[in-house]
């Protein structure tokens, strides 16, 4: 074996004759990290103390060699007590971090030098076996080193028949098996004619232009501009008028419009819609004319006219995004798509839409959506999506307890604090009874909660248990904490978010991704797609994960998010006639495949 970096005094203690030697093992869990040693006797090294349980038995010979080869080695771990057993059988041991260090005693028991870390892999496979009379038990527990990727079976085959198995309905690999040569990704650009319509490269694409790029390795970007059929009737509200629907058509009442190549329907002679008319101003993106729509003989006829019509001579632009009056999980918003190319599972991203139906912009162009039905108007396309916003949970970080008098605690996810650290709070509101200017300040650590939770000592009595309090502005060391946000009951399969004004009602559906963890609760119980079972208040919501939780307590660790439903407040039509989508482009469905930008 090679020095590994080892210090002198290591390097003199190892050739001696006669020496004291000690293993110290850390065994990485989500919640916490445990620190043993093989030694009789407990040993502190690097501020961690390595507890002498006496149940440590020990572990396989360490072998090296210059092969890039998975090398595995087996701990054991005799008279275990039930607590210690119940780590193997509730929490998600598998790929866990072990390190294995050796090191050299003193007459005195202290370490001589650092110890060298002689392995280091992941756990898998752990053997339990009980002693019913004494009430303890052996685990043996597999290490292997991170080689052990290199010789891992592929779960997945990229077939047609493979994909149903897990993602049904899905029809990305269909044509796989038909595939007889290799694909190159990014071939050779084909100088052909690859831009047509009334656009341009050199400026913002106008008109009827579409660019096809499927040759070239990418999806194609389709451009809806123009939409075509712009008419619409509404009897309810509109009585012998015709809509024109032409976004962002820059019109104002008493304007003339000429109208040719235009399609009729039953009711509407096109010769009667070829002509001049003159508008009156609905709003930005529709004008109406007066028109006898008797003979129409319904209420709605929505875009009719077909893609031949042109008005003052230029094709007309629709709107292309339209709202619904949403609640509960039906956050749908309509694209209009005359490409014939979206399928539903496919995503759809928007760009330059504009506010539409009290969603701003942003929400409605940031990422791309996954289109949730298919649905056709008078021969015209529409896809609906869901829209949903991204967003890390995040939670107020003072919380007070009246069993513990005198205490505030701070809790910050994943915590690296000391007892006699200090940290300085802001912004923070009175919570349990203990005034704000106790809260704020520059705290001391008086003792360590848990790995996410601080105690500090304050002068004013607690009044009342809080458990996320302080306000939503509070900042610690000048920035906003990581807060365990995701909380859980002793007993209960509900688990309870604290997530600031989330908008969320029962039986809306969330997916929360990122979370370790909590309470005995798995992640693999928490990172997945909820159906909201009760919203507390505007804060809080809650779900049911089907674990039962083994203790009372909040965590999550620093780094969980919720993708959430954006709801409109109002039934309208939007975009703008620069708005563009693209589609076709696929994902698996999960809380661990999030939409990416494209």
């Amino acid at each position: 074996m090679s020095n590994r970096g080892s210090t002198s005094a290591f390097q003199t203690e190892i050739v001696k004759d006669s020496t004291q030697n000690c293993h110290l093992i850390e065994i990485y869990m989500d919640d916490t990290t445990y620190y043993l040693t093989d030694y009789f006797s407990s040993i502190t090294f690097g501020s961690n103390t390595y507890t002498a349980l006496g149940y440590f038995l020990g572990f396989d010979s360490v072998e090296e060699n210059v092969s890039i080869t998975a090398n595995q080695l087996t701990m054991s771990l005799s008279g275990v007590s039930q607590e210690f057993t119940s780590l193997f059988l509730t929490e998600d041991y598998v790929n866990r971090k072990v390190i294995i260090r050796s090191g050299f005693l003193n007459t005195s028991n202290a370490l001589i030098a650092d110890p060298i870390i002689i392995f280091q892999g992941r756990m898998n496979n752990p053997t339990i076996t009980e002693n019913a009379d004494s009430g303890m038990a052996t685990v043996s527990v597999s290490i292997a080193n991170q080689f052990i990727d290199f010789e891992n079976v592929p779960g997945r085959y990229t077939n047609h028949e493979n994909q149903q198995l897990h993602y049904p309905g899905d029809r990305g690999f269909e044509y796989a098996s038909e595939i007889i040569k290799d694909v190159v990704w990014g071939s050779e650009f084909d100088s052909g004619n690859r831009v047509s319509g009334a656009g341009s490269l050199t400026g913002v694409l106008t008109g009827s232009s579409v660019i096809d790029v499927k040759d070239i390795g990418i999806n194609p970007i389709i451009i809806i501009n123009p939409f075509g059929g712009v008419f619409s009737i509404d009897l309810s509200n509109y009585e012998d008028k015709i809509i024109v629907n032409v976004a962002d058509h820059g019109l104002v009442d008493g304007s003339t419009v000429d109208i040719d190549g235009a399609v009729g329907i039953t009711g509407v002679d096109a010769v009667d819609l070829n002509q001049s008319h003159t508008v009156e101003i609905i709003d930005p993106d529709r004008y109406e004319f007066e028109f006898d729509t008797s003979e129409v003989g319904t209420n709605l006829i929505d875009f009719f006219g077909e893609k031949s019509t042109t008005i003052n001579d230029v094709v007309p632009v629709t709107v292309t995004v339209i709202t619904e009056t949403t609640t509960n999980k039906e956050n749908y918003v309509t694209v209009i798509d005359n490409s014939e190319e979206a399928e539903v599972g496919d995503l759809i991203q928007i760009k330059d839409s504009g506010d539409v139906g009290g969603i701003p912009e942003d929400k409605l162009t940031e990422e791309p959506f996954q289109v949730k039905e298919i649905l056709s108007l008078n021969g015209t396309k529409l896809v609906k999506i869901a829209v949903t916003e991204k967003v890390e949970i995040k939670a107020p970080p003072v919380s007070t307890d009246t069993n513990v008098a005198n205490t505030v605690t701070y809790n910050f996810a994943d915590h690296e604090y000391n007892v006699g650290d200090t940290f300085v709070v802001a912004g923070s509101a009175a919570v349990g009874g203990v005034a704000a200017n106790s809260i704020n300040g520059t705290k001391t650590v008086a003792s360590i909660k848990n790995n996410n939770a601080v105690n500090v000592t304050v002068t004013d009595s607690v009044s009342s248990t809080v458990t996320h309090g302080g306000g939503d502005n509070v900042t610690v060391d000048g920035a906003a904490p990581k807060t365990p946000s995701i909380c859980t009951t002793s007993g209960s399969t509900t688990l309870s978010f604290y997530q600031i004004a989330h908008g969320l009602a029962a039986n809306d559906e969330v997916s929360i991704y990122g979370s370790s963890s909590v309470g005995g609760v798995p992640s693999t119980y928490i990172n997945k797609i909820f159906t909201v079972a009760s919203v507390p208040n505007a804060n809080t919501f809650t779900v049911t994960s089907g674990f039962a939780a083994t203790s009372t307590v909040c965590g999550g660790g620093a780094y969980s998010f919720a993708e959430i439903p954006v709801k409109a407040t109002s039934v309208a039509r939007g975009g703008k006639s620069i708005t563009t989508i693209s589609s076709r482009v696929t994902r698996p469905d999960g809380p661990f495949n999030r939409p990416f930008d494209l």
